[in-house]
């Protein structure tokens, strides 16, 4: 299997999608959160949402793609230490609330979870913010959300900046084998949507930069 990792562009924002959607198509919080919402309805939603974002100039987006079929496979986004502007913040604020049929009280709660860096000291000024690693199923366990990681972790290291993460079960071992240290964990009660406690956990991490010629795994 030939891979190759490069930056996407916003054309390929609904190829982005579709990889986050069928890798959280069975996620613990994402599942109920989108319960009764029609896929199409989802999929829309999701371009125009990191159309958006990702066309802001703090937002680097990594992807990985196949090269016998050409296909996106996975990717990752890195928000970059940036001074937004008045007018740039207003579209991240501003973004449009999930379609009709989402849970809207689950919803308030999980995307308060992933801005939850900044209690631990996260700096969108000097720091750098992961923000999601999507493999798709079929190539899942094969090292990519790693190799990802290890690409970030290189743009990082070539300012000096730390990269902060909020972290799912799923990602926490991964991010840990790849530098990353818990600052602290933050509880979403799965139990009032029919879930369990374990599945509402997240953690806060932070990468210190590393020296160029550092080893690291």
């Amino acid at each position: 299997m030939e891979l190759e990792i490069t930056e996407a562009s916003l054309l390929e924002t609904s190829d982005l999608v579709s990889i986050h959607c069928a890798a959280w198509k069975n996620d613990d919080i994402w599942r109920p959160l989108m319960l009764d919402v029609a896929s199409s309805d989802e999929h829309d939603w999701l371009v125009r949402g990191f159309g958006q974002r990702n066309s802001l100039p703090d937002r680097k987006v990594y992807k990985i793609t196949d090269l016998a079929t050409g296909e996106l496979v996975a990717f990752t986004c890195l928000t970059t230490p940036y001074n937004l502007t008045a007018e740039q913040m207003s579209l991240v604020k501003d973004e449009e609330p999930p379609p009709q049929g989402h849970n809207s009280s689950l919803a308030v709660e999980f995307f308060e979870i992933l801005e939850v860096a900044k209690k631990y000291g996260y700096n969108p000024k000097n720091d750098y913010h992961r923000k999601g690693t999507m493999v798709h199923p079929d190539y899942q366990r094969k090292g990519l959300g790693s190799w990802l990681t290890r690409y970030c972790n290189e743009v990082a290291d070539k300012t000096g900046g730390k990269t902060f993460v909020v972290a799912r079960p799923s990602s926490k071992h991964m991010f840990e084998s790849h530098g990353f240290r818990v600052l602290g964990s933050e509880d979403l009660d799965m139990t009032k949507y029919g879930g369990n406690e374990s599945e509402g956990k997240s953690w806060v991490l932070v990468r210190d930069p590393h020296k160029a010629g550092g080893v690291e795994n």
